[in-house]
């Protein structure tokens, strides 16, 4: 567990690709998705890749700080989602808060994963966000 302040990146907006992985049509693309879906739900999506996780030893803890810290998801609600990818240590994560549906299935897995492995970042990114948009939203069309 971390105990001094950490100094994240500023968030820009509902995407933030710190590691410059996408092109800006797919960082359009992918912020117009995000910022529809919480027009439509009020539920907030923030995808972040970072190039570390450090002082953090484990992505999972960093998502959940970074999380906290840009306080994704609406305090009264508790309704955010939070897709961190670090490619550096091929690993993505997926938290939520409280009252976001669980979305997260071994289906959307099934999906998403495959593209992570094959470098597939933005179809990896953006099918695993419409999948789970569409399990938040049952008639939601992707």
């Amino acid at each position: 567990m971390v105990e001094e302040k950490v100094l994240f990146p500023v968030s820009r907006d509902y995407f933030n690709d710190f590691e410059e992985i996408f092109s800006i049509q797919q960082e359009e693309r992918l912020e117009k998705l995000i910022s529809n879906y919480e027009k439509e739900t009020i539920r907030e999506i923030a995808i972040i890749t970072v190039k570390s996780i450090e002082p953090y030893e484990n992505i999972r803890e960093y998502a959940m700080a970074i999380s906290n810290d840009w306080e994704v998801g609406k305090e009264e609600t508790s309704n955010g989602l939070t897709i961190l990818m670090c490619t550096e240590l091929k690993s993505v994560c997926i938290t939520t808060w409280l009252r976001f549906p669980k979305t997260l299935t071994d289906d959307i897995c099934k999906k998403v994963i495959p593209e992570f492995k094959n470098g597939n970042y933005y179809r990896g990114v953006e099918k695993g966000a419409l999948e789970m948009m569409k399990k938040g939203i049952p008639n939601m069309s992707a």
